[in-house]
């Protein structure tokens, strides 16, 4: 694995008892401490992270891999002085990571409830789960809040399976209309029709410049994720 926003793996070593990774070092912390520490990231706040997050993941895509746990906090920030908008993000944690399959789908319901997409729930999906998971992320640094959001697990799957999510009221009304079409985009149900990842790349949202604001991330959020 080869990227820019993918945490670099230089060697591994064992002994009899453990096995070592030598990995690139990232100083900066997970991208879901630094967004609940940013009151007001914006739309293009949110337009420099979400470009390097579906950087990763057509990446991924384009080596057969899908991921399958894309969250906040299986992102960390290289540098810790940077401005969040100045530093590259890189993705890791690829212990849930699966090669995918040249016919049929992967079946092995895994990731986190508040990002794992309907059809992984169905236990028949591909890489587009992971668009899914992205989508979320997006929708997350938008309004602070998930789009599927409960207080136990079980509720927030229920909410996932009908895919039933609101952008009304809160910010939304001062949210660019190019970046509630990429969430819809990333967050419809139908697999097939899902934007891939690469595609997103080329969203017009991410040729746009707008100053629109983002809000903070809801404490009683901060304690569930």
């Amino acid at each position: 694995m080869d990227h820019p926003n993918i945490v670099r793996l230089y060697g591994v070593y064992e002994d009899q008892r453990h096995l070592y990774l030598v990995m690139e070092l990232c100083e900066g912390g997970e991208l879901f401490d630094r967004l609940s520490e940013v009151f007001n990231l914006g739309e293009r706040g949110a337009r420099v992270c979400m470009k390097q997050v579906f950087a990763s993941v057509a990446y991924c895509h384009s080596k057969g891999i899908a991921h399958r746990d894309l969250k906040p906090e299986n992102y960390l920030l290289l540098d810790k002085d940077k401005p969040l908008e100045q530093t590259l993000l890189k993705l890791i944690d690829f212990g849930l990571a699966k090669k995918l399959p040249e016919e049929g789908f992967l079946k092995t319901r895994v990731g986190t409830a508040y990002y794992v997409a309907p059809e992984v729930l169905a236990q028949a999906y591909t890489e587009a789960a992971d668009t899914w998971s992205a989508g979320v992320i997006l929708y997350i640094m938008i309004c602070g809040a998930p789009p599927f959001n409960a207080a136990q697990d079980s509720n927030i799957l229920k909410l996932v399976k009908k895919g039933q999510y609101s952008m009304e009221g809160g910010v939304w009304p001062t949210v660019s209309s190019t970046c509630k079409s990429l969430i819809k985009a990333c967050l419809e149900m139908d697999p097939q029709t899902r934007i891939t990842a690469q595609d997103a790349l080329s969203h017009e949202w991410f040729h746009i410049d707008e100053a629109n604001g983002c809000a903070p991330l809801d404490s009683s959020v901060l304690r569930n994720l």
